[in-house]
């Protein structure tokens, strides 16, 4: 939470593209409840499956999260797993049309990525890498829900750097609603992440 994409490229091998999906706002004046399809972190997921589709049509691609990236990688493997069924890219397509919170520039670019797929199922990626990303209640229930219920931002360095650079789009909103999206997350019962992996690693054709 409250990284940004840039961090990573010292990471990356010679021949490889990064392609940063970062987080950023939902819809202007647009509210949804923590947990829910289009709560914040349903938005990042949507945004992650437009990109990873498009790279899906260009050749081979793998996809990573870290930290708090982790929930949305989660959810867009279900949304790549209910791809390869029939009638599953209508299915998303009806419900994000429907998600207030979803701006309507991503709206687009998911209807476009979802329609170069034709009639076929996209392109798998190579490979899911989750880097400690959040995936059980012990990983988010102290801080996050702390930082969830906090009206101003704790007194710390390192935050009040992050909320004031201007190359990133964190505000103390958006790790708020992060945050909470996070806790109805990670602390549903049953796990919710455990789910979508088990879901994923049925799937006959998935990637390690």
């Amino acid at each position: 939470i409250l990284s940004v994409t840039r961090n990573w490229l010292p990471t990356i091998p010679q021949g490889c593209r990064l392609v940063p999906v970062d987080y950023r706002p939902m819809a202007v004046g647009q509210e949804a409840v923590a947990g829910d399809f289009d709560d914040f972190v349903g938005v990042v997921a949507l945004r992650l499956l437009a990109v990873v589709l498009q790279l899906g049509v260009e050749g081979p691609w793998a996809m990573g999260a870290h930290s708090a990236g982790g929930p949305p990688l989660y959810q867009c493997l279900d949304f790549l797993a209910q791809l390869q069924a029939p009638g599953g890219a209508e299915a998303i397509l009806a419900a994000a049309a429907e998600a207030p919170t979803l701006p309507p520039e991503d709206l687009a670019a998911l209807r476009a990525a979802i329609g170069a797929l034709g009639a076929g199922a996209p392109r798998l990626p190579e490979a899911v890498l989750s880097f400690e990303g959040s995936l059980l209640a012990v990983d988010v229930l102290q801080w996050a829900q702390d930082w969830a219920e906090t009206s101003e931002p704790p007194a710390e360095d390192w935050l009040r750097e992050v909320l004031e650079d201007p190359n990133a789009n964190w505000t103390w909103d958006m790790a708020r609603k992060c945050s909470g999206s996070l806790v109805a997350r990670c602390a549903s019962s049953p796990p919710r992440h455990l789910a979508s992996i088990s879901r994923w690693l049925r799937l006959p054709e998935r990637p390690n």
